[in-house]
C-alpha cells in the first residue's frame, strides 16, 4: 500500500483544521484530499530515502575501478594459462 502514516496524519490534519475553521470548504476539498493522500504519501517516502544518503554520483570511485580492472587482467591471464596447457 502507498501510505505513509506521516502524510496520512498531515491529511487528517488538515481536514480537522478545515472543518474547525471552514466547514463550508469541507464537502469540496475532502475528495482532493482523500485523492492527494497516495501520491503526497510517495513523494515523501521518495524524499526520504534519497534524502538520507549524501548527494554522491552514481559513478564508482576510481580505486574501485582499478581494482576491478587488475581482477579482469588477472583473470584474463589465468584464462589464457589454461588455453595454452
Amino acid at each position: 500500500m502507498c501510505l505513509n502514516w506521516k502524510v496520512v496524519g498531515g491529511v487528517a490534519a488538515v481536514a480537522v483544521a478545515m472543518v474547525l475553521f471552514s466547514s463550508g470548504w469541507v464537502a469540496a476539498l475532502a475528495p482532493l484530499l482523500v485523492v492527494a493522500v497516495c501520491p503526497l504519501s510517495m513523494w515523501f517516502m521518495m524524499r526520504h530515502m534519497h534524502g538520507s544518503s549524501p548527494h554522491t554520483s552514481d559513478a564508482p570511485d576510481r580505486l574501485e575501478v582499478e581494482r576491478l580492472r587488475s581482477e579482469v587482467a588477472e583473470l584474463r591471464q589465468q584464462h589464457s594459462d589454461r588455453a595454452a596447457t
